[in-house]
């Protein structure tokens, strides 16, 4: 998916808590490709395929642990996007990055290492933010 946008580093970002230089990949489709709200953010996500993973998300993934990786999501991955939330903000990103990963995970195919090649610059992009209608 390609979330690197998100954050200061230029370069491929773990699309689970956007850590940089993901070494894993897993196949598979988005389930919310389209306009996504979370965070505080409306973002445009165009799927290509492809899941960037840092090792400990990978293997979250591989262990099916919707929970813990939706944890990760809230505590590093707000950090990273420079989004502060506040508990009751981040108890409703952690129930929709929950059901999120519940969706997306069954879906994914096997770990494998991350090419460089299948970020942005190779077709999927993630563009956004855009400005939250509820936000006027």
């Amino acid at each position: 998916m390609n979330r690197e946008y998100m954050t200061d580093h230029k370069g491929p970002v773990c699309d689970f808590c956007l850590k940089p230089h993901p070494r894993w990949a897993f196949d598979g489709p988005d389930p919310d490709a389209g306009l996504v709200e979370a965070a505080k953010r409306t973002t445009l996500v165009v799927d290509n395929g492809v899941w960037a993973s840092c090792t400990r998300c990978s293997n979250l993934v591989m262990r099916n642990n919707a929970v813990r990786l939706a944890e990760v999501c809230v505590e590093e991955g707000t950090k990273r996007m420079g989004i502060p939330l506040g508990p009751h903000e981040a108890g409703d990103y952690f129930l929709n990055r929950l059901a999120y990963f519940r969706k997306a995970i069954p879906g994914l195919g096997p770990r494998r290492p991350m090419n460089t090649k299948e970020c942005a610059s190779e077709g999927g992009v993630v563009r956004g933010p855009t400005q939250n209608p509820s936000q006027n």
